[in-house]
């Protein structure tokens, strides 16, 4: 029989309580869960942990959940774990962005998921500035301001141009927002299905729409901005980019089915 007390701790942490690697484990309340999926992410995760080592504010996690990587993606993440036991590696059965992505999510413990692609870049303020502004008036959905990481003015004004057209499709009451760094209420996101892992192109898009569209608040923060890496185009060219990027948003919009490893690959180079 468990005593009174006992039950009254149990219930106070059962919120906290998650399964990793078959232990059960324990929590104490964070404020963020950054969530992060990766497939052959050598070249560009060990960047994004190092920032994260970096972060002045320290009360968050980072689960990273892996789509099988053939490259040294595990063996980097490991050398950081190391020394951080905040960092957690999952291991997907699927490599599908959003099944990872959920999968991080049903482990986590934050108030706040974050979910960061891998090559992604946070300044060491990064986080103690946006919990200062998320508690002004907490969010239920919130991105913010990006920048390319990448060198060159081409690069420079693509983003420049991608970040405010998301500026102001959330000013006109349309909000978007990419997954190079979203941020969502684990409770809100809890409610939903999370991301829809039949979606080949712009899950990121329709889980926002799906949320705002169930009256979620949505904030988008220009106080504060990201790295984002433009790498595709650096790869592809912004011409052949551009014209892929077109013809994806095409066959979505007309209901023809996307191959993502065809049409829009993902991880590696991509």
């Amino acid at each position: 029989m468990v005593s009174k007390i006992a039950n009254q701790e149990l219930i106070l942490n059962v919120e906290t309580c998650f399964v990793y690697n078959n232990l059960t484990m324990v929590h104490t309340s964070i404020y963020f869960s950054i969530i992060i999926p990766t497939l052959n992410e050598q070249n560009y995760i060990g960047n994004l942990l190092n920032d994260l080592t970096l972060q002045t504010y320290k009360d968050f996690e980072v689960i990273i959940v892996d789509g099988k990587s053939k490259d040294d993606t595990k063996k980097i993440v490991d050398k950081f774990r190391k020394d951080n036991s905040w960092i957690k590696y999952l291991e997907s059965n699927v490599g599908n962005v959003s099944i990872q992505r959920n999968t991080g999510a049903e482990q986590s413990g934050g108030k706040y998921l974050i979910f960061v692609d891998s090559d992604s870049r946070l300044d060491a303020g990064f986080l103690n500035v946006l919990k200062k502004i998320l508690i002004r008036k907490e969010p239920d959905v919130f991105t913010t301001w990006f920048y390319s990481v990448n060198k060159g003015f081409v690069y420079k004004l693509y983003a420049f141009i991608a970040t405010t057209i998301y500026l102001l499709s959330y000013l006109i009451g349309r909000p978007n927002a990419p997954c190079c760094l979203l941020g969502v209420k684990k409770e809100i996101f809890d409610m939903t299905d999370g991301f829809n892992p039949n979606i080949q192109f712009a899950e990121d898009r329709d889980l926002v729409g799906r949320l705002t569209g169930k009256r979620a608040s949505f904030n988008f923060y220009t106080e504060i901005a990201y790295g984002m890496s433009l790498r595709r185009i650096e790869r592809q060219g912004i011409i052949k980019y551009l014209i892929t990027y077109i013809i994806v948003n095409l066959k979505k919009q007309i209901g023809f089915k996307i191959d993502r490893i065809r049409d829009y690959p993902m991880g590696g180079d991509y």
